[in-house]
This record gives structure tokens, C-alpha cells and sequence, in this order.
């Protein structure tokens, strides 16, 4: 059994052939991400409900499954329940803020101003990923911030699949991206979480 983590979730499909049955438990959040990604599996919200459907016999943190499947073989294996409206337009989305004082945030991201910069000589449509109360921000940089759909994974996760194109600090935004086979440039920090390697272009996660 698994609780769910959110970079190592593409290991299921390897680790299915070495157990008879798996179920995960996941953040209540993302269950309905899940059970629409992994329709066979049963996908739990808490620890209690998953031991009331069933007893396993086994069980691991779902970012320690690569110790069992290394090297883990990139797959696209997010599929949001629905879609998100979009133009013909190519379409950009962005994510500016990532982290806390605990996670080294003054390491994650820069200042609005730099984005502005960066954006203004794009020439497609772009849209705010951002997570949190970034209304302020987005009014900034001159681009929609649809607060209300960012804040169900399941509808972030339709919003990104809409997008030709990520661009975005270290945070969840990069690990859904990459989920979803949308290709993604992260805005990685002079000293990287493990997760994005300390050398190359690519995470070891992902195709995209």
C-alpha cells in the first residue's frame, strides 16, 4: 500500500507486476485526480478509510517505491476529469511563487518585475498556474488568474494540459506538468531539491 507522493506516483505501473493488488492513500485533494488517473486502483482519501476497504500486508511511502523500481521509467500518467476552455492561440502558463521559510523559498523565486520582463516578448497567450491568494501578482503581470479552478487540482490539472508550454518556479506546478506530459521549462535554484538532479536539462521523472 502507498500514501501518495506526488513525484514518484509514475512508479505504479512498474510495481504493479511485483504485488498482487495495490491501493493508495492520497491527500483528499487529489483523489479525484486519481481515481479518474488510476481507474483499477482504489484511491483513499485517509489511512482509516483505506483499512476499512481492506487489509494490506505491505506498505510504502510512495516516494520511496524507486528504491524497488529504480530506474523509474517516465510516463505521462495524470488525466484530468475534464477540459479547460482555450483559443487557438499557443498558450503559456506560468507559476511565480513556490516554497516557505522552511522549504527555502528566498532560493525559489524572484521578483515580479523580472517576469514582467520575461513575458512581455511572448507571443502567446499567457496564464497564471499560480497557487494562493496571487490575484494582486497576476494583475502586475497583465494575464488571467482563474482562483477559483487553481484551487481543485482536478481543474488546475485541465488547466495545464491546455497549455503548449510551462514555465515555472520548483514547486507542484513542475511535478503535474510533468504528469501530464506538458512540456515544462522549471526555474531551478543555484542549490536544486534532490528532485531536480544537480546536473543536465531533465528530471529523471519525466519525458516533458
Amino acid at each position: 500500500m502507498a500514501n501518495a507522493r506526488r513525484i514518484a506516483i509514475k512508479s505504479i505501473a512498474q510495481v504493479r507486476g511485483m504485488v498482487d493488488g495495490i491501493a493508495i492513500e492520497a491527500a483528499s485533494r487529489l483523489v479525484k485526480l486519481l481515481q479518474h488517473s488510476f481507474p483499477d486502483i482504489p484511491i483513499f482519501g485517509t489511512c482509516e478509510e483505506l483499512l476499512e476497504d481492506c487489509t494490506p500486508t505491505a506498505w510504502t511511502h510512495m516516494g520511496s517505491l524507486p528504491r524497488q523500481v529504480w530506474p523509474v521509467t517516465p510516463n505521462v500518467y495524470l488525466k484530468p476529469t475534464g477540459t479547460y476552455p482555450r483559443n487557438a492561440r499557443p498558450r503559456i502558463g506560468i507559476s511565480w511563487r513556490g516554497g516557505t521559510m522552511q522549504t527555502h523559498e528566498r532560493l525559489r523565486n524572484f521578483q515580479l518585475d523580472y517576469w514582467k520582463h520575461l513575458i512581455a516578448g511572448w507571443e502567446a497567450e499567457v496564464i497564471s498556474l499560480q497557487y494562493g491568494n496571487r490575484e494582486g501578482d497576476a494583475v502586475t503581470l497583465g494575464i488571467p488568474h482563474d482562483a477559483v479552478a487553481i484551487a481543485d487540482l482536478d481543474r488546475l490539472a485541465s488547466m495545464i494540459s491546455s497549455c503548449d508550454l510551462v514555465v515555472s518556479v520548483t514547486n507542484t506546478t513542475v511535478h503535474m506538468a510533468g504528469a501530464l506530459g506538458v512540456p515544462c521549462i522549471s526555474l531551478v535554484p543555484s542549490k536544486p531539491d534532490w528532485r531536480c538532479g544537480q546536473e543536465g536539462e531533465r528530471m529523471a521523472w519525466y519525458d516533458s
